[in-house]
């Protein structure tokens, strides 16, 4: 008995309940039987008013049979044990199996020019689908060491230190107190204004090259007073246009 699960079947079987409602379904050329069933699946879901989108990648043989080699893969066809004797013989039978949904494709994209940066870059421009960077605020002290994941690291030790002033001192950077004492000066207030705008000059920067996650790191002494108070104003001032982040206080909770 064939228990292994057709594209169609999958689908249906997945989650409706999915946040994005976007799927990816991949296909494996080896099984001629998945290629037809993938089509008639396609059929049943724009019958049902499922937008459905088919994006077929291609190059050239010879750059096919190169990226081979550079990675020591085999084809796959190769490793299934088909009628093919060289990877030039898998390519042909390759690109015959799949010929009806190449044909049927909203969209075919030649990769043979394409790095891999330039290639995720084509699809969110063809697909309009673009991840989100996700921002991490971390506030932390540098007698504890920095983090080794944070990609921007800010130094505020030049900021009057509430460490000294005994009815702050048992306080945290969340405390009007505290805030009020960091900012009193100027400094502060100008230093995160500049910061603010490094920061939107850098983001669109960062998506644009493709990446996900981004960590910033804000450290004073001990990551309990001003690493706090400017982590969080950073925070309040990138969510104000509309950016994802998120906040952390690696040290706040240490003792002194």
């Amino acid at each position: 008995e064939d228990t292994t699960t057709k594209p169609g079947d999958a689908l249906s079987a997945e989650d409706s309940g999915r946040a994005d409602g976007r799927y990816a379904l991949m296909v494996d050329c080896r099984d001629e039987r998945s290629v037809n069933d993938i089509r008639r699946a396609m059929s049943r879901l724009k019958e049902a008013g499922i937008p459905v989108s088919v994006v077929f990648f291609d190059c050239q043989d010879e750059v096919a049979i190169r990226r081979f080699r550079e990675t020591r893969r085999p084809h796959p066809l190769l490793v299934a044990g088909a009628s093919v004797g060289t990877i030039s013989d898998a390519l042909a039978k390759e690109r015959e199996l799949l010929s009806e949904l190449r044909n049927v494709a909203d969209l075919v994209i030649d990769t043979t020019a394409l790095s891999p940066h330039d290639l995720r870059r084509l699809i969110e421009e063809e697909t309009s689908y673009r991840r989100n960077l996700q921002i991490v605020i971390e506030s932390f002290g540098f007698k504890y060491g920095v983090s080794h994941n944070v990609d921007l690291v800010a130094d505020v030790r030049f900021l009057p230190n509430p460490h000294f002033v005994s009815d702050l001192q048992p306080k945290t950077g969340k405390d009007a107190g505290v805030v009020d004492y960091v900012f009193s000066n100027g400094d502060a207030e100008e230093f995160v204004n500049r910061y603010y705008s490094l920061l939107s000059f850098l983001i669109p920067k960062f998506e644009k090259e493709g990446k996900h996650y981004l960590t910033i790191g804000i450290g004073c002494t001990g990551g309990k007073h001003r690493s706090v108070a400017i982590s969080r104003k950073l925070q309040e001032l990138l969510k104000r246009d509309g950016i994802n982040v998120t906040i952390r206080h690696r040290d706040i909770k240490r003792g002194r």
